[in-house]
């Protein structure tokens, strides 16, 4: 049997990944069955199986890279630039792709019922703060923020607001009210932390 080079691994992988979150997004979780994803790549349900034990391990490694690709997300976003323009930013490219928010509810419902699940959940939580937290040190080191700036809080604080514009946008609030409301909270927020 030829031996199987890495790269061609990850990228098939990636690929299976790729067709599962559609069909995820399309049929939901439970609903989904692994003969729907290898019929989406046109391969034998074998065939996934040597790439992920079980619909469960697909699922948790589709949680996995999209709460990964959030975090490099949030840490590209908030590099440059004044902190309003990197928040407004990082919301446009959250209003931008609010197509497959669903999706990540159902992924947080699955995980308060499955313990493997959950755990990537804080993860994913854990890692998005520490990437803003360290965009703002490095903000409060140049002398933007104020030097008792709690980064810390505000980063956890951060994270909690995204995900209730993220529950704005799935339940059908228009983009410009989502926009109105997180540009507010900015605002308010800025007078208290930016340095005079």
């Amino acid at each position: 049997m030829p031996r199987v080079v890495p790269e061609y691994k990850e990228k098939a992988k990636d690929k299976i990944v790729e067709a599962a979150h559609e069909v995820f997004s399309k049929k939901g979780y439970h609903d989904a069955t692994m003969d729907d994803i290898a019929e989406r790549l046109g391969v034998s349900k074998g065939a996934l199986y040597q790439y992920f034990k079980s619909k469960e391990d697909l699922y948790r490694a589709i949680l996995t890279a999209r709460f990964h690709n959030m975090a490099n997300m949030i840490s590209s976003e908030l590099t440059g630039g004044s902190f309003a323009e990197c928040c407004q930013a990082f919301l446009e490219n959250l209003i931008k792709h609010s197509s497959g928010l669903g999706l990540g509810f159902e992924v947080l419902s699955e995980a308060t019922r499955n313990p493997a699940l959950a755990k990537v959940a804080r993860d994913y939580y854990r890692e998005t703060a520490k990437a803003i937290e360290e965009c703002l040190e490095e903000w409060k080191k140049r002398g933007s923020l104020r030097k008792d700036f709690d980064a810390h809080l505000f980063a956890k604080g951060l994270v909690a607001l995204y995900d209730g514009m993220t529950v704005h946008l799935a339940i059908g609030t228009e983009p410009s009210e989502v926009r109105r409301i997180f540009t507010g909270f900015l605002d308010t927020a800025e007078q208290g932390i930016l340095r005079q």
